[in-house]
């Protein structure tokens, strides 16, 4: 059939080129130059036909078509709502502390019931023996602490003292301004006072007729406690976690 067809198709072009009375060949013109006879015209060819999609596949078409756009709705509408967190991996680890003691480079300064003086000495030399205790342990720089309880009627029982207190019900008060004092510094300050009062009523003639409450002094480093770091702080370790539509992602 392709061969016949190939036959036709070369058959129609010979009687195009040449004159189907003469034989001659012809030029470009619409008439034979020989005999004057009229070229062959063209047969014309017919239009080819486009085969339109059947009702299947246009409904197939439209249906993926339709598909694809929900695809793509769901998808903008996850990026669009979806939740950025940070998720933690590996907990905060807080600082830790130990306590420390160490000493102040201060003194707490105490009394003992041991007479400093004896009967029938010398005034002088007992006044001596006081400023000698008082010059010992009083010159040192006086820290905060409970101090001993002295025999001369003051004792140290508080760490603060109020100026304007008022008895309520038995019990002392304040109401107005208060202010912290130094336990050892008032030992000391009491202590001076006992010796200038010493050495305002005797002589160098006079003598110890009988021993009052004073005792010796004697001091303890003060020592004080801090709380130190054990340098173990590590922070969070931690990521941005996305969740898409509530359960797509890393969600909580």
């Amino acid at each position: 059939m392709r061969i016949m067809c190939a036959y036709a198709i070369c058959g129609i072009e010979e009687d195009l080129m040449y004159c189907r009375e003469c034989g001659q060949e012809l030029g470009e013109g619409e008439y034979c130059r020989n005999c004057g006879a009229k070229r062959l015209a063209a047969p014309e060819e017919e239009p080819v036909k486009k085969k339109g999609l059947s009702k299947r596949a246009r409904i197939v078409l439209i249906a993926n078509a339709s598909v694809c756009l929900v695809l793509v709705a769901v998808v903008a509408y996850a990026f669009a709502t979806a939740r950025h967190w940070t998720k933690v991996d590996v907990p905060e680890q807080p600082e830790t502390f130990h306590t420390e003691t160490y000493e102040t480079g201060k003194y707490i300064v105490h009394m003992d019931d041991e007479p400093v003086c004896y009967v029938g000495q010398s005034w002088q030399e007992c006044t001596n023996a006081y400023i000698a205790e008082y010059n010992r342990e009083c010159t040192k720089p006086l820290g905060y602490g409970s101090g001993s309880e002295s025999k001369a009627g003051f004792q140290f029982r508080s760490q603060a003292r109020f100026d304007n207190p008022d008895e309520v019900d038995g019990f002392l008060r304040p109401v107005a301004n208060f202010k912290f004092y130094n336990p050892s510094e008032e030992l000391c300050n009491d202590y001076k006072a006992m010796i200038e009062d010493m050495q305002s009523k005797g002589s160098q003639w006079s003598y110890v007729a009988s021993l009052g409450d004073w005792g010796h002094l004697y001091s303890e480093p003060e020592v004080k406690s801090k709380q130190v770091s054990n340098n173990d702080y590590k922070p969070a370790i931690t990521h941005e976690a996305v969740c898409y539509l509530g359960f797509i992602g890393e969600c909580e």
